[in-house]
């Protein structure tokens, strides 16, 4: 449920490429925050197997910055390096900029599970329980 809420909002209300919700390894993604690359991390596969990541790394290329998480295949041992692109301004921004979550929770037109990925996003020690009682409170007054 957790992850689920915070893909919906960097989905629909952060530009996150939905099409990194596959679980094939891409050549890079292209993030806005640090916390979205930990999420697309969590659903990276390879050989049917989640990645641990095991270091991290950043490089200036082609004038763009990208983090490079290496991580380890569990049951292979075999190293892979994923790549995003830091898609905010490092000098300005140190993990990242998502600035629009209290209009997305705000807004009583947008999905649940959209309002509490907002939620999750601005405070990630939320109560998606107790979240969700708030909003269905809310919405039948």
């Amino acid at each position: 449920m957790h992850n689920f809420c915070l893909w919906s909002f960097y989905i629909n209300h952060a530009n996150l490429d939905s099409s990194y919700l596959h679980k094939d390894l891409k050549e890079e993604y292209i993030v806005n925050s640090v916390d979205e690359e930990y999420l697309i991390l969590r659903r990276i596969q390879i050989d049917g197997q989640n990645l641990i990541p095991n270091g991290q790394r950043l490089v200036h290329k082609k004038k763009a910055s990208f983090d490079i998480i290496s991580c380890q295949v569990l049951d292979s041992g075999e190293t892979i390096d994923v790549y995003f692109k830091l898609n905010w301004d490092l000098k300005k921004f140190y993990g990242g900029t998502i600035s629009n979550t209290k209009s997305v929770y705000d807004n009583q037109e947008n999905p649940i599970y959209a309002r509490i990925g907002a939620l999750l996003v601005s405070d990630p020690k939320q109560d998606i329980k107790k979240a969700v009682e708030e909003i269905l409170q809310h919405k039948n007054e």
